[in-house]
């Protein structure tokens, strides 16, 4: 059985450990340097806001899908988001000031 004190002290130990929450400037400077795409990155991304799939993205670029899908991992580990619309939705904040 685990008593009050011992509940206590575990809980302490588990809070001590957790970081402070980044400040919005911290994150802010942290996608600015991490968002510096390639010029056919960049191109990828337009295609993704505008709804294209990988296949519709390469036939475009004269790519395969295969490449155009690293590109998109690319971007995606760059931006440190995890899906396409998360991807579309920054580029749309930057590019446009919308969301």
């Amino acid at each position: 059985m685990v008593t009050p004190s011992t509940r206590q002290r575990q809980f302490h130990r588990l809070t001590e450990t957790v970081p402070e929450p980044a400040s919005a400037a911290a994150i802010a400077v942290h996608v600015s340097q991490s968002a510096r795409l390639t010029a056919r990155e960049k191109e990828v991304l337009c295609w993704i806001a505008q709804g294209k799939r990988n296949r519709e993205i390469g036939m475009i670029l004269g790519a395969s899908p295969r490449t155009i899908q690293k590109h998109v991992q690319s971007i995606l580990d760059k931006l440190c988001v995890e899906t396409r619309g998360a991807a579309a939705a920054w580029w749309f904040e930057r590019e446009h000031g919308c969301v």
